[in-house]
Protein backbone atom coordinates (compact mmCIF):
# COMPACT_ATOMS: atom_id res chain seq x y z
CA UNK A 1 0.00 0.00 0.00
CA UNK A 2 1.02 3.52 -0.53
CA UNK A 3 1.06 6.12 2.20
CA UNK A 4 -2.09 7.75 0.76
CA UNK A 5 -4.02 4.46 0.74
CA UNK A 6 -2.98 3.76 4.32
CA UNK A 7 -4.10 7.24 5.40
CA UNK A 8 -7.48 6.82 3.68
CA UNK A 9 -8.03 3.42 5.31
CA UNK A 10 -7.16 4.83 8.74
CA UNK A 11 -9.66 7.68 8.28
CA UNK A 12 -12.30 5.22 7.10
CA UNK A 13 -11.85 2.98 10.15
CA UNK A 14 -11.80 5.99 12.46
CA UNK A 15 -15.12 7.15 10.96
CA UNK A 16 -16.61 3.69 11.41
CA UNK A 17 -15.39 3.58 15.00
CA UNK A 18 -16.94 6.98 15.75
CA UNK A 19 -20.23 5.92 14.16
CA UNK A 20 -20.68 2.78 16.24
CA UNK A 21 -19.31 4.18 19.48
CA UNK A 22 -21.96 4.06 22.26
CA UNK A 23 -23.71 7.38 22.80
CA UNK A 24 -23.54 8.48 19.16
CA UNK A 25 -26.92 10.15 18.64
CA UNK A 26 -27.10 9.50 14.92
CA UNK A 27 -26.35 5.82 15.33
CA UNK A 28 -28.73 5.49 18.30
CA UNK A 29 -31.53 7.05 16.26
CA UNK A 30 -30.78 4.79 13.31
CA UNK A 31 -30.81 1.69 15.48
CA UNK A 32 -34.12 2.60 17.15
CA UNK A 33 -35.61 3.46 13.75
CA UNK A 34 -34.55 0.12 12.28
CA UNK A 35 -35.56 -1.96 15.28
CA UNK A 36 -38.95 -0.39 15.99
CA UNK A 37 -41.93 -2.62 15.52
CA UNK A 38 -44.79 -1.67 13.28
CA UNK A 39 -48.02 -1.06 15.16
CA UNK A 40 -50.38 -3.96 14.94
CA UNK A 41 -53.46 -3.26 12.81
CA UNK A 42 -56.46 -4.14 14.96
CA UNK A 43 -59.41 -2.69 13.07
CA UNK A 44 -62.26 -4.56 11.40
CA UNK A 45 -61.22 -3.32 7.96
CA UNK A 46 -57.93 -3.69 6.13
CA UNK A 47 -55.15 -1.14 6.24
CA UNK A 48 -55.28 -0.85 2.44
CA UNK A 49 -58.95 0.18 2.57
CA UNK A 50 -58.15 2.75 5.26
CA UNK A 51 -55.37 4.28 3.13
CA UNK A 52 -57.64 4.57 0.10
CA UNK A 53 -60.44 6.13 2.13
CA UNK A 54 -58.09 8.66 3.74
CA UNK A 55 -57.30 10.14 0.31
CA UNK A 56 -60.94 10.84 -0.61
CA UNK A 57 -62.34 14.33 0.09
CA UNK A 58 -65.03 14.58 2.77
CA UNK A 59 -67.86 15.61 0.42
CA UNK A 60 -67.24 12.55 -1.76
CA UNK A 61 -67.16 10.29 1.30
CA UNK A 62 -70.55 11.55 2.39
CA UNK A 63 -72.01 10.85 -1.06
CA UNK A 64 -70.33 7.46 -1.09
CA UNK A 65 -71.99 6.46 2.19
CA UNK A 66 -75.48 6.85 0.71
CA UNK A 67 -74.57 4.80 -2.35
CA UNK A 68 -72.83 2.17 -0.25
CA UNK A 69 -75.82 1.65 2.03
CA UNK A 70 -78.05 1.22 -1.03
CA UNK A 71 -75.67 -1.34 -2.59
CA UNK A 72 -75.34 -3.17 0.71
CA UNK A 73 -79.10 -3.51 0.91
CA UNK A 74 -79.27 -4.80 -2.66
CA UNK A 75 -76.62 -7.44 -1.97
CA UNK A 76 -78.32 -8.64 1.20
CA UNK A 77 -81.66 -8.76 -0.59
CA UNK A 78 -80.11 -10.77 -3.43
CA UNK A 79 -78.61 -13.18 -0.93
CA UNK A 80 -81.92 -13.78 0.85
CA UNK A 81 -83.65 -14.47 -2.49
CA UNK A 82 -81.04 -16.73 -4.10
CA UNK A 83 -78.80 -17.90 -1.24
CA UNK A 84 -75.84 -17.21 -3.49
CA UNK A 85 -72.54 -16.67 -1.66
CA UNK A 86 -71.47 -14.03 -4.21
CA UNK A 87 -74.06 -11.61 -2.85
CA UNK A 88 -72.96 -12.23 0.71
CA UNK A 89 -69.28 -11.71 -0.17
CA UNK A 90 -70.09 -8.42 -1.90
CA UNK A 91 -72.15 -7.32 1.10
CA UNK A 92 -69.27 -8.20 3.41
CA UNK A 93 -66.78 -6.16 1.36
CA UNK A 94 -69.23 -3.26 1.16
CA UNK A 95 -69.79 -3.31 4.90
CA UNK A 96 -66.03 -3.34 5.50
CA UNK A 97 -65.58 -0.31 3.24
CA UNK A 98 -68.55 1.46 4.82
CA UNK A 99 -67.03 0.91 8.26
CA UNK A 100 -63.74 2.40 7.06
CA UNK A 101 -65.51 5.45 5.65
CA UNK A 102 -67.48 6.07 8.83
CA UNK A 103 -64.31 5.75 10.92
CA UNK A 104 -62.48 8.19 8.62
CA UNK A 105 -65.30 10.74 8.82
CA UNK A 106 -65.38 10.40 12.61
CA UNK A 107 -61.61 10.92 12.77
CA UNK A 108 -61.85 14.03 10.61
CA UNK A 109 -64.70 15.40 12.72
CA UNK A 110 -62.89 14.94 16.04
CA UNK A 111 -59.57 16.51 14.96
Amino acid sequence: FTQMTTTLLMRYYQTLYEAVKPGNQRMDYLMTFLSRKKKEWNKAFSEQVAKRVSRIPTAELEMWIDQSIYELGRCLSGYTKNRDAVYLEEARKGAEALHAVVEELYTRMTR
